[in-house]
């Protein structure tokens, strides 16, 4: 694994302000922020480069600090697929259908 990208939501802050629309107008957008916040998908890791062997289970560090949610196959062999079958806090099982170089979307 070469390369990583992580998806890092920045929390809403809230400006102190007397004027009442402001304040209603910050409460409508921290609701809306925290809907997004809360979307599992967003709070991902881009795993480039990750060498899967066809037929093995290959164990792969997803450096989430927690046990993902789900495992998207980004770019690999074209007509073959790869998925998680086990994870943990610091590594997962990916099975593929074919020996690939890929780039896996971890949330």
């Amino acid at each position: 694994m070469s390369s990583v990208a992580s998806s890092k939501l920045e929390p809403f802050v809230r400006h102190g302000t007397d004027d009442k629309d402001t304040a209603k107008l910050q409460d409508r957008i921290e609701r809306i922020v925290q809907q997004v916040q809360n979307v599992p998908f967003l709070k991902g890791i881009l795993l480039e480069e990750v060498t899967l062997v066809n037929s093995v289970a290959n164990r792969v560090t997803h450096l989430l600090g927690r046990t993902p949610v789900g495992c998207w196959l980004v770019k690999g062999t074209a007509g073959y697929q790869a998925t998680m079958t086990a994870a943990d806090e610091k590594k997962m099982t990916i099975s593929c259908g074919a020996a690939q170089t890929a780039t896996l979307w971890v949330f």
